[in-house]
């Protein structure tokens, strides 16, 4: 840990907050290397070591797997030397693109989708990603790797050759086990959402039509506004399972969903109106089809269906991200958020150990006992953690969704970093730490639910132009402090103190930053407000309970009080 290279950066940038002394809250402060840009240190505080500690370690993983994509340094799946050297793959990419912003330039972030828009099939599909991209010099390469069986997997097949082999099928499926084409429409939009940058927005509008009119035209058999894959990288492999599109998951319809109300958004932006109406009306059909389909009254949504007769595919298995993005999606009623908030609170949990999700019948034959694999990469935690923990946040169960930061830096520590566990080694009942180290998709999972869910940081306008911060620290936290740089370069320095009742948010950002802070009001009766340079405070219905919003301009602070 480097505490001292930017301790007097950190007290200049909160000379206004002085008197918030947090000596006693564990800390990590973090430098990244040369090849990332000096600005992008990140500093961390809370009572809760295993929180910082997993901090450090997820930020690690993602800057030390930095790696140059013809010439532009990207964060990578997990780096040099791993299981998948060098590789950026679209549906990690989109748990990375989620953090990277806060750690990386724009350039290295925005980089990695327009590598997928290139790759794009002429059929709309997203492929599988890109290891090494060939130099000049590729076809000698080529030739000593072996051919294409041996070139694959060390790096991307030639763009030219590549755009013209597929489109010799460009009426098919290249790709039938899943579907990442949801996932990368969600990448422009967050990118942009993050950054700001209109012409990124107007360069990638294309290859996300193309990419959603794929999934409706290709992915779609039987015409129900539901896509199809195959079940065989489910939690539960499904031996024989040769049809590409057999299985209606649910997770897939949350993400299409998700997908296609932020592709709305991004048509409205770029004056749009046919392709708002068109993505509308569809995520409107599939908010009426899927609970009917897939929610089970105990909490959840289970696996998928058969496309052919719509009974249950892996009925007992719950571990599927659909979860928690139907309640940050909105598709999930009242009742229902608070049942799957409710079901993920009876289950318990093992640290590391498999992360399938009670209940799994003996009948299935799973592979480990019960639990909840909280250091795993294709399944807990790289889409379940973050999305149960944000949704947690976001609805009054700050210590649910504090538990899973907590059970997840806690195994990365025993472990000695982020692991993604996906490997036949799990099969034979193994939960030690095995696949790759250091793995960016699992690593930005945590970051994504520390930055956006514990501390509530949200892009109120397009590249941060407004911001909004309502933290969910746990009742029993005395304090916490953080200091990160926005995906816009201002750095934001936050802290927080509570005690016999009171709390106080103290923010410090650039002059003339607009920022919409919130604290949840537990309290009976009404709350008194004090603070400088705050604004039209005001006491608010929240998704549970009540909060105190206020507007600061650069910085201010806000005190609730008995």
């Amino acid at each position: 840990m480097r505490l001292t290279n930017h301790w007097a950066r950190l007290c200049a940038g909160l000379a206004g907050l002085a008197g918030m002394m947090v000596a006693d809250l564990h800390a990590v402060d973090l430098t990244p290397p040369k090849t990332v840009g000096e600005r992008w240190w990140l500093r961390v505080e809370t009572p809760e070591e295993d929180i910082n500690e997993g901090a450090r370690l997820a930020v690690l993983a993602l800057w030390n797997g930095a790696r140059p994509k013809a010439g532009i340094v990207v964060p990578t799946v997990c780096g040099a030397g791993s299981s998948y050297p060098d590789w950026i793959h679209p549906y990690d990419n989109f748990w990375i693109n989620r953090v990277s912003g806060y750690l990386f330039e724009r350039e290295s972030t925005e980089w990695p989708i327009r590598l997928f828009a290139a790759y794009q099939a002429p059929s709309g599909e997203i492929g599988g990603g890109i290891y090494g991209i060939p130099d000049q010099d590729w076809a000698g390469g080529f030739v000593a790797a072996g051919g294409l069986k041996g070139w694959q997997g060390k790096i991307a097949r030639p763009l030219a050759d590549h755009q013209a082999l597929l489109a010799k099928t460009a009426d098919r499926a290249n790709y039938g086990i899943y579907v990442r084409d949801h996932l990368y429409v969600l990448q422009v939009y967050d990118q942009w959402r993050m950054r700001g940058h209109r012409p990124f927005l107007i360069e990638l509008y294309p290859s996300c039509r193309r990419a959603l009119k794929y999934l409706e035209q290709m992915r779609d058999l039987d015409h129900n506004q539901l896509i199809e894959t195959t079940a065989v990288l489910s939690d539960l492999v499904v031996a024989g399972d040769q049809d590409i599109h057999s299985t209606e998951r649910s997770e897939d319809q949350v993400l299409v969903y998700g997908a296609l109300r932020a592709f709305a958004e991004m048509a409205t932006e770029l004056g749009g109106a046919e392709d708002t109406a068109w993505a509308l009306g569809w995520a409107e059909k599939i908010r009426t089809r899927l609970p009917g389909l897939f929610w089970r009254e105990e909490g959840r949504f289970m696996f998928g269906v058969r496309r052919t007769d719509k009974q249950p595919v892996l009925e007992y298995v719950t571990t599927t991200y659909a979860n928690g993005y139907a309640i940050l999606f909105g598709l999930t009623t009242a009742g229902q958020t608070r049942a799957i908030l409710d079901f993920m609170a009876r289950q318990e949990f093992v640290v590391p150990g498999p992360y399938h999700i009670p209940p799994v019948r003996q009948a299935d034959k799973p592979q480990n006992p019960p639990g909840v694999y909280c250091n795993g990469g294709c399944g807990w935690g790289r889409g379940i953690m973050p999305s149960v923990a944000l949704a947690a946040f976001a609805n009054g169960r700050a210590g649910l969704a504090t538990g899973y930061l907590k059970a997840q830096g806690a195994a990365a520590r025993q472990a000695g970093s982020f692991h993604e566990y996906w490997t036949w080694e799990k099969y034979a009942g193994q939960t030690t730490p095995g696949g790759a180290p250091w793995y960016g998709e699992t690593s930005a999972g945590f970051l994504d639910a520390l930055f956006h869910g514990l501390l509530g940081l949200e892009a109120a306008a397009p590249g941060y132009r407004r911001v909004r911060l309502e933290p969910h620290f746990p009742a029993s936290w005395p304090r916490a402090a953080f200091s990160l740089c926005l995906p816009n370069g201002s750095r934001l320095n936050i802290q927080y103190r509570s005690e016999a009742g009171q709390a106080t948010l103290e923010v410090a950002g650039p002059a003339g930053l607009p920022i919409t802070v919130a604290l949840p009001w537990t309290g009976p009766g009404e709350p008194k407000i004090e603070g400088d340079g705050v604004q039209s405070p005001r006491l608010e219905d929240a998704a549970v309970g009540r909060r105190v919003c206020a507007e600061l301009t650069g910085q201010g602070r806000l005190t609730l009080r008995p």
